[in-house]
């Protein structure tokens, strides 16, 4: 191999090892680009899991004293049904 060839060998090398760092550095900036969005992508849901998290519970909570309400209101209805079944027995009774 001649010097010419020897020389032309080098500055291939080099210009080959040019392109692959440059190649490499547009990789790696682009995976920084999507770990940076996939951060903020992963705050977004937390922020939004929290949210949720707060009205499931505030649903819950509304849930349970509509139940509390329907059972206390279902004990004053079956409380003044049976009134009105004693009421109308008297007065049954009474016309008798």
């Amino acid at each position: 191999m001649t010097e010419a060839e020897r020389l032309t060998a080098v500055e291939d090398a080099l210009t080959v090892t040019s392109r692959l760092q440059a190649r490499h550095a547009e990789m790696l900036q682009d995976h920084v680009e999507w770990l940076a969005a996939h951060d903020q992508a992963m705050i977004t849901h937390a922020a939004a899991a929290t949210l949720h998290d707060r009205e499931m519970a505030e649903i819950r909570e509304n849930a349970r004293k509509t139940d509390e309400r329907l059972a206390k209101l279902g004990s004053e209805t079956d409380k003044r049904i049976q009134q009105l079944v004693s009421a109308i027995g008297e007065f049954i009774r009474r016309q008798q």
